[in-house]
């Protein structure tokens, strides 16, 4: 093998690598957001360490507080809770950038929810379409960090 394409050779395997690394944290995403949206929470419990850290700031704009939740265990049980009134949830990736150890999702949220989560009537069904973005922590396959940063605004409006 001559210099030159040894040199060359050298320069391209941290390309080959960081292809290789974005395609399996783009796959743990994927994985984990499927479990997020179908509430599957024994399968998002295999995704959490006891200092993964779940946190929504924008929720404050909807409810008066944000939503952040440390521990697996916890964010868990905060979903059980906190959900009940969801009756279905997808997230549409519109576009995703991955660099080091993070997967930033852009898309949009459906969600079906009881009206009492929103402070309508109980009982009956709302449906919204709620820009979002999404950014994971990933390492080693478990989550450590899930960050949501949502436009509630139609959850308000509508």
């Amino acid at each position: 093998m001559t210099l030159p394409r040894l040199f060359l050779g050298l320069l391209l395997l941290p390309l080959t690598l960081s292809a290789e690394r974005s395609a399996e944290l783009l796959t743990v995403a994927e994985s984990y957001m499927e479990a997020y949206t179908a509430q599957d929470y024994p399968e998002l419990a295999t995704f959490y360490t006891p200092s993964t850290v779940f946190d929504d700031p924008t929720a404050a704009g909807m409810w008066g507080q944000s939503f952040t939740v440390e521990g697996g265990e916890n964010i868990v049980e905060a979903m059980r809770t906190g959900w009940s009134l969801i009756q279905d949830f997808k997230f549409k990736t519109r576009e995703h950038i991955v660099y080091h150890d993070r997967v930033v999702l852009v898309g949009t949220s459906h969600m079906t929810v009881d009206g009492a989560m929103i402070g309508r009537k109980a009982g009956q069904s709302f449906s919204f379409d709620l820009p979002a973005v999404t950014i994971l922590r990933i390492v080693d396959g478990k989550v450590l960090l899930h960050l949501d940063h949502y436009d509630y605004s139609p959850m308000r409006e509508g």
